[in-house]
């Protein structure tokens, strides 16, 4: 007895003494806890997406492929741009007469002669062409004023022309409006028939620029004609220039001028 009352005391005192150390857990115990309690699986991080890598910028006096390709590019449309202006500067220099052989004035020889060197020079050729005259009027036969012409043994009609014309020689809109009746109603029921148009001037300028005026005036006349009657092929046309060869009254005032300034249309 006095045996198992010790060793009670003895257990006693060992639990209530100082904790014993750790004592790992033997695996089939640590296996059948994590059976019963089984602990959540620890949720995966994702691996970060790895970011594209940029290009790398080409370092200074270096290209890349696509650059290379497009700087050819330029460089192939310029050099066909210079041939095409040499092409030319070439046509130029041969209907100018230019020996490009020969050094031109003030300027290196021909083979050391850049492409703005010759345009210089064909610019200096072009200055120096003499201008062209200017081609003589026609010379017009003479007029007598007893001469045999006959304006209109159908119908004729006449106009004051400073009515039918402006300052500038053109039909006036005062004109258009007195010629639309003569164009509308009398000139369309004669086709085939002639119509002469004649202009008279007074004695203000010389006789031979008066011939010249007049007839101007005649052929601007018979094309606003031609135009507005639209089959103006159905018709033959004459224009006169009477300059002051048929006055009606004398050129002795500003009155009569006016009257003798008149256009003459008829149809034969």
């Amino acid at each position: 007895m006095a045996g198992g009352v010790a060793a009670a005391i003895g257990i006693v005192l060992a639990i209530a003494g100082e904790p014993p150390e750790t004592v790992e857990k033997p695996l089939a115990l640590t296996t059948w806890e994590q059976l019963q309690n089984p602990s959540p699986s620890p949720t995966p991080i994702p691996e970060p997406l790895a970011s594209p890598t940029p290009t790398p910028e080409p370092t200074d006096g270096s290209v890349t492929p696509e650059q290379r390709t497009q700087l050819q590019q330029q460089v192939n449309a310029l050099n066909e741009q210079l041939n095409a202006a040499i092409a030319g500067a070439a046509e130029l220099e041969e209907r100018l007469g230019i020996e490009v052989d020969e050094p031109l004035p003030d300027v290196q020889p021909a083979e050391e002669q850049t492409l703005s060197q010759r345009l210089q020079a064909i610019t200096q050729a072009i200055q120096a062409l003499p201008a062209a005259p200017e081609p003589p009027p026609p010379v017009l036969p003479p007029l007598a004023a007893n001469a045999e012409i006959q304006l209109g043994r159908k119908l004729r009609w006449s106009y004051d022309l400073d009515s039918i014309f402006d300052e500038n020689n053109a039909i006036s809109e005062q004109g258009d409006r007195q010629l639309f009746h003569l164009v509308q109603q009398e000139l369309a029921q004669y086709p085939g028939a002639t119509v002469r148009i004649g202009v008279h001037l007074d004695n203000e300028t010389e006789p031979e620029a008066s011939r010249q005026l007049s007839l101007q005036l005649a052929q601007t006349l018979e094309q606003y004609l031609r135009n507005e009657l639209g089959n103006s092929d159905t018709h033959t046309w004459l224009p006169i220039g009477f300059g002051a060869s048929r006055p009606l009254v004398p050129n002795d005032s500003d009155a009569n001028r006016q009257r003798n300034r008149r256009v003459e249309i008829g149809i034969d």
